[in-house]
């Protein structure tokens, strides 16, 4: 009786072992199945991103009086600091917007110092964004922070102001400034059409409001089916 019920306590205990070991290659495998697909999407973001810049700096090559290397560097800080947001995700496709206006506005590629026009940034709610919608995000609102800096104010400066406002699903994105309207610059009317490219991409929509300075007011609907539940 003894050795009869040691010999099914150890068959027991083997199976217990052999359910355990499949288990945990079945976690494995499915842990390695995971990492090669967030790799995949991360290389295919890296390449997206080199084939954007490239985009940009052939266009800039295209000027009469040749490359803005400031507006592409801001381009470039723009994109990778999209990449470094994307390693601090919590499942790395995913960018926190409001973090990552912060960044762009505290930057001093895009707003130097020593210039009287003051950027401010008032994104205070974390929300989530796919990264293929971010970076062309980024590069609307520096497209729109260079054409106000350069074009919206005389030698008096002014402020332009950044608002992330988060709404059911998806939300709203504005970059208003204190200038003196919106002047036919052939420049900023380039770099319009240039944003309008971008905003139809993401399938948001974008009106501009003139009046005591320009607001541009970009809304981003939330995704047909989102990559988490609180993702726009």
């Amino acid at each position: 009786l003894v050795r009869g019920t040691e010999r099914t306590l150890a068959a027991e205990d083997e199976r217990a072992r052999a359910t355990f070991s499949t288990r945990l290659l079945e976690e494995a495998q499915k842990s390695a199945a995971i990492r090669e697909l967030m790799l995949r999407e991360l290389n295919h973001r890296v390449k997206n991103s080199l084939q954007m810049v490239n985009s940009l700096v052939r266009l800039q090559a295209k000027r009469p009086e040749g490359p803005d290397l400031a507006a592409i560097s801001a381009r470039v800080h723009a994109i990778a600091e999209i990449h470094d947001l994307l390693h601090e995700s919590p499942d790395s496709l995913t960018v926190d917007l409001a973090a990552l206006l912060r960044a762009i506005c505290a930057s001093d590629a895009i707003a130097p110092p020593g210039t009287k026009v003051v950027l401010r940034c008032d994104a205070p709610a974390t929300v989530w964004i796919g990264a293929d919608r971010a970076t062309p995000l980024a590069l609307c609102v520096i497209e729109l922070i260079s054409n106000a800096t350069k074009h919206a104010f005389g030698p008096e400066g002014g402020a332009i102001r950044v608002t992330l406002t988060p709404g059911a699903g998806s939300c709203r994105l504005t970059i208003a400034d204190t200038g003196r309207g919106l002047p036919d610059v052939p420049g900023r009317e380039s770099g319009l059409r240039i944003v309008s490219m971008f905003v139809s991409r993401i399938g948001a929509t974008m009106d501009i409001e003139r009046g005591g300075g320009t607001r541009f007011v970009i809304d981003i609907p939330a995704r047909a089916q989102p990559e988490m539940s609180d993702t726009v």
